[in-house]
């Protein structure tokens, strides 16, 4: 058996697409075996790589074993989530020889370190990482309001104030040096040669560029910096995407890792995001709940959002978007956790047993060439025989409630899921 390091070497390994391995599944000689281990290892090396980039956390590492007599890649650790480990299957089965498989039954879902109560209020969970140092990874942005970051850098090991390592911009586009005598500095520059610009019209001191460049970073006199940019007000990076929204009453929340002041966690639902929120006193590991409620009651939890403002990743009546709203009315009036996101909905519901039309079925909707992205809730109308469909319509703005025919005549496709199914779920 090879054992595969997930740090392995740089550069395509390329397969043999002509022999009977590749065309038949046999197994592969110790050659092929090689360089088949050498690309799973880049497989897995990239997909962290991303996982940090975009996320600010790639989590635990996955281990891979390459089995050439069984044809299998034996893969075992933990996982954030059941996206993240499907996402990895997919990667990893694209760089397998044809025959082979993937034998996952050694992975988990990582579990958290604790659970926490929510605060009182709308707790937010963001998808990126806090602004500044996390993990030894630069993480360096303007918050919404373009407040000017403090302590851009400073020298690992040195003893000296923020105002000492405070940067200046130095010779050249988007270089900045570290001043007052630090010894060593930053070259930072963006790829293509920009500079983040301030409202004066001067080029600010740290930051990514206007297209949103990720600096480079290079060391100066060999010594080894690190950003520790923060906005005095505390604002998350103005790129960040808001993951949801959180009450009270939908703790508790797992704590999967911390930086700082910043909490990477778990929502009952599922939903994984960075939260700068002071959470509650920790509580004991969250118990399924127990379906409860009917079409009437969901129909009165979700007329109550009627008018609100569309807002992606929003869960409140301030501001909600389509998965958030049927998430938030199926919890209150039926006592089931939705997932946050409308695609991970519909893959809860089994083949529909009847035909759409029943007040309190989920309705799925999404365009030509689109994955099922849309969902809203089939309600009564003001007759007997007419049927409404709620949802927060990102195209109006708000959250509204219209003729069922009238929307589905707007989809190229669709599915629905029947309100007996909801009732069946628990989590």
């Amino acid at each position: 058996m090879a054992r595969l390091d997930p740090a392995g070497g740089e550069g395509p390994a390329v397969l043999p697409e002509t022999g009977s391995a590749r065309r038949t599944g046999e197994v592969l000689d110790e050659g092929a075996t090689r360089q088949l281990t050498e690309r799973l290892a880049r497989v897995l090396a990239e997909r962290r790589r991303t996982l940090q980039r975009r996320f600010g956390w790639a989590g635990p590492a996955l281990r891979c074993t390459v089995e050439p007599r069984r044809r299998t890649l034996a893969l075992a650790g933990e996982v954030l989530s059941s996206r993240a480990l499907t996402g990895a299957l997919a990667e990893l089965h694209a760089a397998l020889p044809a025959g082979w498989t993937i034998d996952a039954a050694a992975t988990e879902i990582a579990a958290p370190r604790e659970w926490f109560a929510l605060p009182p209020g709308v707790t937010r969970l963001w998808r990126a990482p806090p602004v500044g140092l996390f993990s030894n990874k630069v993480y360096v942005g303007t918050c919404a309001s373009e407040h000017v970051l403090e302590d851009m850098s400073r020298v690992v090991g040195e003893q000296r104030s923020p105002r000492e390592l405070r940067g200046t911009i130095g010779p050249g586009r988007g270089r900045v040096m570290t001043a007052r005598g630090a010894a060593g500095g930053w070259s930072d520059e963006c790829p293509e040669g920009h500079v983040r610009w301030g409202s004066d019209g001067w080029a600010a001191r740290e930051g990514w560029c206007l297209s949103g460049h990720v600096p480079e970073d290079r060391n100066i006199d060999a010594l080894r910096t690190e950003w520790v940019g923060r906005c005095p007000e505390g604002h998350v990076r103005e790129d960040s995407e808001l993951c949801t929204e959180l009450l009270a009453g939908d703790g508790p929340v797992g704590v999967l890792a911390a930086a700082g002041e910043w909490a990477l966690v778990r929502a009952r639902d599922g939903t994984i995001g960075w939260t700068r929120a002071r959470l509650g006193s920790p509580v004991a590991m969250p118990v399924p709940m127990t379906a409860r409620g009917g079409a009437t009651a969901l129909a009165w939890a979700l007329r109550r959002f009627r008018g609100a403002p569309y807002l992606l990743g929003g869960t409140t009546s301030l501001g909600i978007d389509c998965s958030g709203l049927v998430q938030r009315a199926v919890r209150s009036a039926l006592g089931v956790v939705l997932p946050r996101h409308s695609s991970d909905q519909l893959a809860l519901a089994a083949a529909p047993v009847r035909a759409l039309g029943e007040p309190g079925d989920l309705l799925f909707l999404w365009g030509a060439g689109e994955s099922p992205c849309h969902v809203g809730v089939v309600l009564r109308g003001a007759r007997a025989e007419d049927r409404t469909l709620l949802h927060a319509s990102s195209r109006r703005g708000r959250v509204i409630e219209e003729p069922l025919e009238q929307a589905l005549r707007r989809a190229a496709r669709w599915r629905h899921m029947e309100l007996e199914q909801v009732l069946a779920l628990q989590r």
